[in-house]
């Protein structure tokens, strides 16, 4: 370093301080034309003066004389060559990713349960990462405030924005995804993406590249008691729905025993018709007894006047040899099948009684075994949908 009366002029220009930094302006602003820049990776060096800003130079050593940069003439007025004095501010910008800047809010952000309707308490806490995409975007909106721009300062400079962004995002996506609050850090990845889509632009003003946004987490005030009442609401709903699936179930058991006592009457009256089948087959026995060979005669099944089988045929004897015991054996068949086919629809509907019976008994015990203690929520209610399935099957 020379000096020039009092005033010190810097041979050397250099930066070599912290990577967290930004933006970083020379102390000075006296130097001449002999003077050495040295620009290293990943840094940029620009000259400003009277806010114009001429640059950048890239990794380098370099003289300071118009020859080997030739802005400088305009910038200051220089002339070609000897050893000239002169004033004007260097700045690097430091191009190196900046990671692991944090973030988090710093106050609830207050949303509404889209599920349970409970109002909530959020808070969320992540980090990013920045680089200078432009730097002398970056200097112009910047430079003359400060001697230097760290990542802190930054930080504090779009704090305001960001925050606000953050804020906004993470209580529409509670909003949109339209689940519980207590899921929300399922959807972290797509919080994330979306508060750094727009974000981006923001900085991208300032000539700032966002690299990297992610949200940690998000944290609900309070979510004990939050879960307490969302495992009451859960309570409250499922005996609803369990409560509404019994009284549905009970009336299609109405509707059941209504269509088995129209069964059991039909039945009724079957076997007041096979009864009379029987009466019938005397008579018939009798009265071919007493004229063999009769042909071309009916036996009409509608001797009781019901609503059964006996009044829907006909038994039509055309042949003179037929015998008295295959119209008997007829008849008796028939009487014999109305039989079977009544004791099978007792055999049904008792079963299924009893099946209905056995769902209902198993309810009351889950019902119970709630109510004392003995089984979680979770567990009663698994086990009584259960139940109902298979009650809805009988």
């Amino acid at each position: 370093m020379a000096l020039l009366g009092k005033r010190p002029i810097y041979s050397v220009i250099e930066y070599t301080g912290s990577q967290n930094v930004f933006i970083w302006r020379h102390p000075d602003t006296n130097f001449n034309t002999k003077s050495q820049l040295v620009v290293r990776e990943p840094q940029e060096a620009f000259f400003y003066n009277n806010g114009i800003a001429e640059g950048p130079l890239r990794a380098g050593r370099y003289t300071l004389d118009t020859q080997n940069i030739p802005f400088l003439r305009g910038l200051i007025g220089l002339a070609t060559g000897g050893n000239t004095p002169f004033q004007c501010e260097v700045y690097y910008i430091n191009k190196t990713v900046s990671m692991g800047i944090s973030w988090g809010t710093e106050t609830s952000i207050e949303v509404i349960d889209p599920v349970y309707g409970i109002l909530c308490g959020l808070r969320s806490y992540g980090d990013y990462s920045l680089r200078v995409a432009e730097g002398k975007k970056l200097l112009l909106k910047l430079a003359g405030h400060v001697h230097s721009y760290t990542q802190s300062d930054i930080t504090t400079y779009f704090s305001d924005q960001t925050t606000m962004i953050i804020r906004e995002s993470i209580a529409k996506a509670v909003k949109d995804e339209n689940e519980c609050v207590i899921e929300i850090n399922t959807r972290l990845s797509s919080i994330s993406k979306r508060i750094k889509d727009m974000l981006s632009p923001i900085f991208a003003e300032y000539g700032l590249e966002l690299m990297h946004f992610a949200v940690s987490n998000i944290a609900v005030d309070g979510v004990q008691d939050l879960l307490g009442q969302i495992k009451h609401l859960k309570i409250k709903e499922l005996q609803h729905s369990v409560e509404m699936r019994m009284r549905k179930e009970q009336g299609l058991m109405e509707n059941e025993l209504l269509w088995d006592r129209g069964r059991v009457e039909a039945a009724i009256n079957d076997a007041k018709d096979i009864t009379e089948v029987e009466r019938i087959v005397g008579e018939i026995g009798l009265s071919l007894s007493k004229h063999p060979g009769v042909t071309g005669f009916g036996i009409p099944f509608s001797a009781t006047g019901g609503g059964g089988l006996l009044n829907q045929n006909t038994i039509q004897v055309d042949s003179p040899a037929a015998k008295t015991e295959d119209i008997v054996g007829k008849l008796l068949d028939s009487a014999a099948q109305r039989r079977q086919e009544a004791s099978q629809k007792d055999q049904a509907l008792n079963e299924a009684e009893m099946k209905r019976n056995k769902c209902y008994e198993e309810l009351k015990v889950l019902k119970k075994a709630l109510d004392d203690g003995l089984i979680t929520n979770e567990i009663y209610k698994e086990r009584s949908s259960r139940v109902l399935d298979k009650l809805a099957e009988v």
